[in-house]
């Protein structure tokens, strides 16, 4: 779109520089807010998924990808993060004990 101000949910992770992002004199760009800190792994994973044209749009991922989580890193979101991480942890070793202690009753 030419609305400079059409932007609603969407956003890009850029692997390389893309210039045609950039502001010229006839385009407004596009601003860049942020930056992959942890889960680069996860980005590659979605670079390599097979893509296609949808309208006007093209390299569209030819299967849906749904972001669930992200974070904003602030001198507190860091500390928040981590604890979040360390309670899911928690929380899948004790469904895993109980998994495990309900298959060795059965037994």
């Amino acid at each position: 779109t030419n609305d400079p101000h059409s932007a609603t949910s969407q956003f890009f992770i850029n692997r390389v520089d893309n210039a045609a992002l950039d502001k010229s004199a006839t385009s407004a760009g596009y601003a860049v807010f942020g930056k992959v800190i942890r889960g680069m792994d996860v980005v590659d994973a979605i670079a390599k998924v097979e893509t296609t044209t949808k309208g006007m749009y093209k390299d569209v991922p030819a299967t849906p990808i749904t972001v669930t989580k992200a974070y904003v890193k602030t001198d507190a979101g860091e500390e928040k993060a981590a604890e979040e991480k360390a309670a899911e942890k928690k929380a899948s070793g004790a469904a895993e004990k109980k998994a495990t202690e309900k298959k060795a009753s059965d037994n």
